[in-house]
């Protein structure tokens, strides 16, 4: 099970982070093969962002946790789909999008390992 965590410098309403979340769970869902559904994210706005002292006014930090490991292609490619869905419709600059890959070795869901 894949999760998203993403934070965002802009303040979006309700609608639009479900839509954004949607995005980011679909452009993971392709690049690893992972059922949409299996996906949890969280998605925050109107957080404080910067690279070193100067705010970010459109930036996003997007982690992404994977059970395993992947492949190298996988990982450039939903960094690709997830920027570029980011940017699609939402306003988020690219030049402002950090997306980090964290490789879990366990994950527990409900009452199982996997």
């Amino acid at each position: 099970m894949p999760y998203i965590d993403a934070k965002f410098s802009a303040k979006f309403d309700e609608k639009t982070r479900a839509n954004l979340a949607g995005a980011l769970c679909n452009a993971v869902s392709e690049a690893f093969g992972k059922k949409s559904e299996s996906i949890m994210s969280a998605v925050e706005c109107d957080k404080a962002l910067f690279i070193a002292q100067n705010a970010l006014d459109s930036g996003a930090y997007i982690a992404i946790s994977l059970l395993g490991t992947s492949v190298e292609k996988s990982k450039c490619e939903v960094c690709v789909r997830l920027v570029s869905e980011a940017l699609r419709g939402f306003g988020i600059n690219p030049d402002e999008v950090y997306v980090t890959f964290h490789l879990i070795p366990l994950w527990g869901r409900g009452e199982k390992m996997l």
